[in-house]
């Protein structure tokens, strides 16, 4: 039995593709993967400028919306049908470089590794929540005037972050954004991007990754209501992906986040 994934050889090249069903352990569950997500990371990884630890041919995605159909021997059964989100990390390994991604039509992963969802319905916003978790986080931390550099990809969420929280800001270019603090100390430089490695904090350049040390986060959600998500995201089917082309399709991801749709 087969499942259908989206994956790359790190040569420019992209493809939707079969794999075999992976063995689910005793404290797995396996996920009907609906909707996953393609960031930046995906886009380098494409491009061979990131090398995953797992085997090539690699799976994309870090984070994904799906329903569990199916577990393992140590799993209570009330888990069956649940609809959750996986990623960006399990047990501090993340999706799509020290594991293998989520774009996927099926995947096993530990049940300490999936936030159930209230509701059943998997709207494509809630696949930032770990990434605006981690942003937010960070703004909250500032201090004293910041400037914060981020993939261009990231404009429309850190400012409109920025607007949550009433923090006053002024853009100094496509990639930069200055957050007005009533101190005058020196400027502290923030670096936020989709990073693999893990984040180093100093006292003077902050290198944030937002998708390390983050996860889906019920609170946070309330804020999609105050978010244009049109600005941020955009959605194909996994059946366009060969219709519309790498070429056109890293265009966008340099634009706004790809949601596939399985």
């Amino acid at each position: 039995m087969a499942a259908s994934c989206v994956r790359t050889y790190g040569k420019k090249d992209l493809e939707v593709s079969e794999y075999p069903f992976e063995v689910l352990y005793p404290k797995d569950v396996l996920i009907r993967i609906k909707k996953a997500l393609l960031t930046p990371l995906d886009l380098r990884i494409i491009n061979g400028e990131v090398v995953p630890k797992t085997s090539s041919p690699y799976i994309l995605s870090s984070v994904a919306l799906g329903v569990i159909v199916d577990k393992g021997v140590d799993v209570q059964n009330s888990i069956m049908g649940k609809y959750v989100v996986i990623g960006p990390e399990c047990e501090d390994k993340l999706f799509a470089y020290d594991v293998k991604g989520l774009a996927r039509t099926y995947a096993a992963v530990s049940i300490n590794c999936v936030k159930t969802l209230f509701n059943k319905h998997l709207e494509s916003g809630l696949l930032i929540i770990p990434l605006l978790n981690k942003i937010i986080n960070v703004l909250k931390t500032i201090e004293k005037k910041a400037t914060i550099t981020f993939d261009s990809c990231l404009f429309n969420i850190i400012s409109q972050a920025l607007s949550i929280l009433n923090m006053r800001y002024s853009v100094i270019g496509e990639h930069t954004l200055e957050v007005v603090y009533g101190s005058k100390e020196a400027n502290i430089r923030i670096n936020i991007s989709f990073d693999y490695k893990e984040d180093v904090i100093t006292d003077s350049v902050w290198n944030v990754s937002c998708l390390r040390n983050t996860s889906f986060n019920c609170n946070v959600a309330k804020y999609l209501d105050k978010i244009r998500l049109h600005e941020i995201l955009t959605e194909i089917s996994v059946d366009d992906i060969d219709n519309l082309g790498l070429e056109s399709l890293a265009e966008e991801m340099r634009r706004k986040l790809v949601v596939i749709a399985f």
